[in-house]
C-alpha cells in the first residue's frame, strides 16, 4: 500500500512537472486559465472536461506562441482529433499552428486555410456585424434595379418577404450576410429564423444568431473536425431545426403548391439541397430560367424570399454572395436544381435563449462556409 501511494505522489509530481514547465513555454496563452473557456469564449465546455482535455495537450507537447495558443487550447478543450493517436494529432496540430513547415505548396495551402478558419470560429466577438451594408455588397435596390420584372411593387401577382407580409410592414426586418462565394448551408437557418421571429414578435428589437459563436460554442469535436480540415458541411434543416422554438413543425412543400398566399401564412421558406450549377456562380447574372446549364458544384441553402405569378412563375431568393444577394429563377430552373423547400408552420416568438445573438442588419463570416449536405447523405 505504501509503494502504491509513493508512485500515485510520484505520477502527480510528473504532472505537475509537465504543467509547470509547459505553462512557462506558454505564459501568454493562459492554457490553465479554465475562468474564461466558458465566459470569454463561449466554447460551451464545462470546467473540469476542459480541464482533463487540457492534459493531453500537456502531454502531446505541441509548441505555440502568443495568439496560437488560444487557437491550439481550442482545439484540445473541444476535442477535436481527440480519437487519434498522440503522434499523429501532435503531427496534425503543429502543421495547422506552422503552415510553412509542410511539405509541399500543396499541403501548406490545406493548413493555412484551415488555420484561418479556425481562426474565424475562435474569434471572440463571433460574427463580423455592422448596421450599414459595405459599398461592396449588393443592396435590395441594386438587385432590384437590374431585375425589371420584379419592379411592379403594387401588383397583386408580386410578394416579397420584408415588403409585402402584413406581419412585418413598416418595419425594418430585412438582414444581409455574406461569406466568401462558395456553398454554404450556414446562414440560411440564421436568417431565416430571424425572419420568422420578426413576423410575430412586435416588442423586442428583431435579433439575428451570431453563427461563429455558434459553432465554436455548440459544435463537437467530430463537426469541428470535418468543418475545419475538410470540406464537408452539414443539413441546413437540421441546423434550422436547432435554432427553432422546441417541438417546432416545419413543412416540405412541391414547387408547383407554393402559392403568394403561402408566403402570408408562413412568411418565407428555407431552400434546402439547393443543386448549383457553373451557370449559377456568374457575379453578373441575377435572373436564371430554363435549365441549368455546366457541371453540378454541389449543395447550397438559400432563403425563399418571395414570388411573381407573371408572366410565368418565378421565384425571388436570398443568397449570401457578396455581389449575388439576391436572385430571380424561374419555377423551371428552380425544380432542376431538386432542392427541398421547408416552410414552418409553427409561429417563431423569439429565438432561444440559448443563441448567442445581435441586432445589426448586416453580418459576414467569410471564412466558416461549408457546403450543404443532403440529408440523406448525413444520415449514412
Amino acid at each position: 500500500r505504501r509503494d502504491r501511494a509513493v508512485r500515485m505522489q510520484a505520477f502527480v509530481l510528473i504532472l505537475f512537472v509537465c504543467w509547470f514547465t509547459f505553462s512557462i513555454r506558454c505564459q501568454e496563452c493562459h492554457v490553465f486559465d479554465s475562468s474564461s473557456i466558458n465566459e470569454e469564449n463561449h466554447w460551451g465546455v464545462s470546467q473540469s472536461v476542459a480541464e482533463n482535455r487540457l492534459l493531453q495537450m500537456v502531454y502531446d507537447n505541441v509548441a505555440c506562441t502568443g495568439g496560437d495558443c488560444v487557437l491550439l487550447k481550442f482545439l484540445y478543450v473541444k476535442g477535436v482529433l481527440s480519437s487519434f493517436p498522440s503522434k499523429s494529432r501532435k503531427e496534425w496540430f503543429e502543421n495547422i499552428m506552422n503552415p510553412a513547415q509542410c511539405e509541399s505548396d500543396e499541403i501548406i495551402k490545406q493548413f493555412s486555410e484551415a488555420k484561418e478558419r479556425l481562426k474565424s470560429i475562435v474569434a471572440p466577438d463571433g460574427d463580423i456585424t455592422a448596421n450599414e451594408i459595405p459599398e461592396d455588397v449588393q443592396t435590395f435596390d441594386q438587385a432590384l434595379h437590374k431585375l425589371q420584372d420584379w419592379q411592379d411593387l403594387e401588383s397583386d401577382e408580386i410578394h416579397i418577404f420584408h415588403l409585402h407580409d402584413d406581419k412585418v410592414q413598416g418595419r425594418d426586418v430585412l438582414v444581409q450576410r455574406v461569406q466568401r462565394s462558395g456553398l454554404c448551408y450556414l446562414h440560411a437557418p440564421a436568417v431565416l429564423s430571424h425572419y420568422l421571429v420578426s413576423r410575430n414578435n412586435f416588442t423586442e428589437p428583431s435579433t439575428m444568431i451570431n453563427i461563429a459563436l455558434h459553432v465554436a460554442g455548440s459544435f463537437d469535436g467530430r463537426a469541428l473536425s470535418e468543418h475545419i480540415f475538410g470540406d464537408r458541411g452539414d443539413s441546413s434543416i437540421r441546423l434550422l431545426n436547432v435554432f427553432l422554438t422546441p417541438a417546432s413543425n416545419y413543412q416540405v412543400w412541391n414547387i408547383e403548391d407554393i402559392e403568394i398566399r403561402t408566403f402570408k401564412l408562413h412568411g418565407p421558406a428555407l431552400i434546402s439541397g439547393f443543386e448549383v450549377f457553373d451557370d449559377f456562380m456568374s457575379d453578373d447574372k441575377l435572373h436564371y430560367e430554363g435549365l441549368p446549364r455546366g457541371k453540378s458544384l454541389g449543395f447550397h441553402a438559400m432563403v425563399l424570399f418571395g414570388m411573381k405569378t407573371k408572366p410565368v412563375r418565378t421565384f425571388f431568393l436570398q443568397n449570401w454572395w457578396r455581389r449575388k444577394q439576391f436572385i430571380s429563377v424561374s419555377e423551371e430552373y428552380l425544380k432542376a436544381t431538386k432542392p427541398t423547400i421547408y416552410f414552418v408552420t409553427t409561429p417563431q416568438m423569439s429565438i432561444p435563449a440559448c443563441f448567442s445573438t445581435y441586432s445589426f442588419r448586416y453580418a459576414e463570416t467569410l471564412l466558416l462556409d461549408r457546403p450543404e449536405r443532403l440529408l440523406e447523405e448525413r444520415e449514412q
